[in-house]
């Protein structure tokens, strides 16, 4: 893996636990494009763990824990579609 993928795994991980974060924070943006696309609050900390654990797989991913990382990475994949 070279530098720059490197730099992009973490930047995602980071990005997602920051949004992972602001979903169990309830932060007016999450809360505004929740109601855009009409999502309901009692569903952001469900959405906000999904995205604490895909960043925590890419982290665990990228230290080579491949198994773990895949199994965590997956949640990215059901938290994306809130966005």
């Amino acid at each position: 893996m070279t530098a720059l993928d490197t730099g992009i795994v973490l930047l995602t991980a980071l990005l997602n636990a920051g949004f992972g974060i602001a979903d169990y924070a309830h932060a007016k943006f999450v809360l505004a494009n929740s109601a855009q696309v009409r999502v309901p609050p009692s569903w952001l900390p469900m959405l906000g763990t999904a995205k604490l654990a895909g960043g925590l797989g890419l982290m665990i991913g990228l230290f080579g824990a491949d198994r773990w990382g895949c199994s965590l990475r997956s949640a990215l994949s059901s938290s994306s579609s809130e966005r």
